[in-house]
């Protein structure tokens, strides 16, 4: 149940009704061996996820690396950003910089998906993309203060970090798309 050894944790408030608590906290101790109220909780996230087609890959949006973990919730469950999770994934998303090659068309470029004629195809995942997630993860503070918090964009300080990625005017995508917040 839960964390495996050595993970970190964190703290959360949680409100629930009286009912509620005194029925987690029963439980717990009736379930077989010693539990918390946190482990039946964990429990019952892991019983909700496997029995839940949809959100079966929700594990697979963990990585301890907040820009990761944006990266990968944005292309697994866009219907989960808010407002402003939306606009930070349209800028990075313009930033060609972050993509290392174009998504690969399909062979012949016909579709070999099972799905049918009305379904759009899936979007493609951040791996067929090569998404540079290195670059990410060393621009994200910059992206974010200027993305949520309103702070000057330093398209110089960008490049510059995009040069210590090999990312430059001999990569394949520049001249880059560059981000017009008039758009959104």
């Amino acid at each position: 149940m839960g964390r495996g050894r050595g993970e970190k944790s964190i703290t959360m408030a949680l409100r629930m009704s009286a009912e509620r608590r005194h029925q987690l906290n029963l439980i717990a101790k009736l379930l077989p061996g010693r539990h918390t109220m946190t482990s039946v909780l964990e429990w019952a996230l892991d019983v909700a996820m496997a029995k839940t087609t949809e959100l079966s890959d929700v594990k697979k949006t963990w990585s301890p690396h907040d820009s990761d973990r944006f990266v990968l919730t944005a292309t697994a469950y866009p219907q989960a950003l808010t407002h402003d999770e939306q606009i930070l994934w349209d800028f990075i998303k313009a930033r060609r910089e972050f993509f290392l090659r174009a998504p690969n068309p399909p062979p012949g470029g016909v579709s070999v998906s099972v799905q049918s004629a009305n379904e759009p195809p899936p979007p493609p995942t951040p791996e067929e993309l090569g998404f540079n997630y290195m670059l990410l993860r060393d621009t994200w503070e910059m992206i974010t203060a200027h993305v949520v918090n309103g702070a000057p964009w330093d398209e110089t300080a960008f490049l510059e970090i995009c040069k210590k990625h090999n990312i430059g005017p001999s990569s394949p995508w520049f001249p880059h798309q560059t981000y017009d917040p008039k758009e959104t």
